[in-house]
């Protein structure tokens, strides 16, 4: 594939992404926490799996790349969050 057409592969499957989040986070009673949670899961779910199909994983050659995994993990959640918080504050529609 070329890469124009992963691209704009891309940002059909982003806009997709934002509006079935948008969709499911409308309810009063749904819980960005718990969205961020799922939604993270099921994304390291698929990595595992196309992983395991070519040929597995290796570990980080150092703890510093340990640690820059560490934190990136850990600011793309908060970041999901934050995502998740503004579209359910954001309505279905906008």
């Amino acid at each position: 594939m070329s890469w124009k057409s992963l691209v704009g592969l891309s940002v059909v499957l982003y806009s997709v992404n934002g509006l079935l989040h948008r969709t499911i986070m409308k309810d009063d009673n749904s819980d960005a926490y718990a969205q961020a949670v799922v939604f993270t899961g099921l994304v390291a779910l698929f990595f595992l799996i196309i992983l395991l199909f070519r040929g597995g994983f290796q570990l980080p050659g150092s703890w510093i790349q340990s640690l820059f995994m560490i934190f990136g993990a850990v600011f793309s959640s908060i970041g999901m969050v934050f995502t998740f918080k503004g579209f359910k504050s954001m309505g279905a529609s906008e």
